[in-house]
């Protein structure tokens, strides 16, 4: 796999919105701020293989759906091991579950709008 801009500043974008996020969160002095955090910590962590593996796919011009889908299943199978940590470490499970479905909500949302916005690798000429 290849290091592209495109990867880099996606994961630098979405790190960015995670530590603006964070700081938001302690500056409101919650008692629940590190829960908040380790949520959304969790989901940064979830989301930045699945899309760098995605994005590799799209790059060299594969078919990337079965990439997408296990991606798809990792970032809901991510709430789930938080849900076992938060049972198995007796941690309320409500505020680390909500930062981590808004966090990976965001993150979605930015994926879908920067491929969407990725040129293609090659040049495409047209022709009359």
């Amino acid at each position: 796999m290849s290091v592209s801009r495109g990867r880099l500043g996606y994961l630098a974008l979405t790190l960015a919105l995670l530590a603006a996020g964070s700081s938001v969160v302690l500056a409101s002095g919650s008692a629940r701020s590190g829960l908040l955090m380790m949520g959304a910590l969790a989901a940064w962590l979830v989301q930045a293989p699945a899309y760098w593996v995605l994005l590799d796919r799209l790059e060299r011009g594969l078919d990337a759906t079965r990439p997408w889908l296990a991606g798809m299943a990792f970032r809901f199978g991510g709430l789930g091991l938080l849900a076992v940590a938060s049972w198995t470490t007796r941690l309320p499970l409500g505020p680390v579950a909500v930062s981590y479905v808004i966090a990976m909500i965001a993150f979605l949302i930015l994926e879908a709008a920067w491929l969407a916005g990725r040129r293609p690798n090659e040049q495409t000429e047209l022709t009359d």
